[in-house]
């Protein structure tokens, strides 16, 4: 079962330079250095495309998707020393330059469990009603996902994870948002053709229609790999 940590975060555009440039460097290699995470870390920013039938928006524009192993002690990890450094460095440097960030940590729940492949994906995190996350979960499982594998330059390694709640000495992960998937789109791709697809309009179109009332909070964005 793959875990992850998710952080996403908009920037003050006066500050991106400088931002990217500290996140891909100290801020990644601290990362690596926390007990139990991995090294298979990777950013993504959002594009906008306005489709015929969904517009995606940059918005949270940056996306980190930290990788931790499989057998690590995610409370012990969140309490160590090297998490409250690199935490706090973000906190001192950036809180005040950064906006909208939300942080959850998260198992997968559907999907190949190797590490995260994609250059190009898109996002969709939501909230369930209470009472529908079976029935929601089943649908998602067992035919949004094969529906997303046929619109044209989408791939099939779509995966599907479940934050859970975590309270640590230097930081409070909530499971909100509850669930996020992640698309893969082929990196060669026209992205714009893809949403604009007779396939692409079937799939969106059976979401709303089944779901539009049982979920909140949704936001999708399509990123590409920056790091």
């Amino acid at each position: 079962m793959n875990r992850l940590l998710m952080a996403r975060m908009n920037v003050d555009p006066q500050h991106e330079g400088e931002f990217n440039e500290w996140y891909d460097g100290e801020h990644m290699r601290q990362a690596s250095a926390i007990p139990g995470f991995g090294k298979n870390h990777r950013r993504y920013r959002a594009l906008p495309f306005q489709g015929d039938y969904w517009t995606y928006l940059p918005n949270p524009e940056y996306t980190a998707i930290y990788d931790i192993e499989r057998d690590a002690a995610l409370l012990d990890a969140i309490n160590s020393d090297q998490y409250k450094a690199w935490s706090g460095d973000f906190l001192e440097r950036w809180r005040d330059r950064t906006s909208d960030e939300v942080s959850t940590i998260c198992e997968q729940i559907f999907g190949e469990e190797s590490p995260i492949p994609y250059e190009t994906v898109l996002i969709a995190q939501m909230n369930v009603r209470e009472g529908r996350e079976e029935e929601f979960n089943s649908w998602y499982n067992d035919e949004h996902i094969p529906q997303a594998s046929r619109i044209p330059g989408f791939g099939s390694d779509h995966r599907r994870f479940r934050a859970i709640e975590l309270r640590g000495k230097y930081w409070h992960y909530r499971a909100v948002p509850r669930y996020t998937a992640l698309y893969e789109i082929h990196p060669e791709a026209d992205v714009l053709s893809a949403i604009n697809s007779d396939e692409y309009r079937a799939w969106s179109g059976d979401f709303l229609a089944r779901w539009r009332e049982g979920t909140t909070d949704e936001v999708s964005t399509i990123c590409r790999k920056i790091y």
